[in-house]
């Protein structure tokens, strides 16, 4: 998305240790359930649903500029 957007802000990266403390505050920007949930991982097998809609694959990269309404 940052490509798409063509910004040049710089990307701040921070440990998951740090968000772990975090999530712990009352008005945190994330609760821990949402930390778990994103270690955890949640995806699935796209095929079945592909197949079953018969939709095409596309990667995300390509739609972005659409997506955004860029380029």
């Amino acid at each position: 998305m940052r490509d798409a957007l063509e910004s040049r802000k710089p990307l701040v990266s921070f440990p998951v240790a740090f968000f772990r403390l975090v999530a712990r505050l009352p008005y945190a920007p994330i609760t821990r359930d949402q930390l778990l949930m994103l270690l955890e991982g949640n995806t699935a097998d796209p095929g079945p649903l592909l197949a079953d809609f018969a939709l095409e694959h596309r990667p995300l990269e390509a739609e972005l500029p659409r997506i955004l309404g860029v380029g």
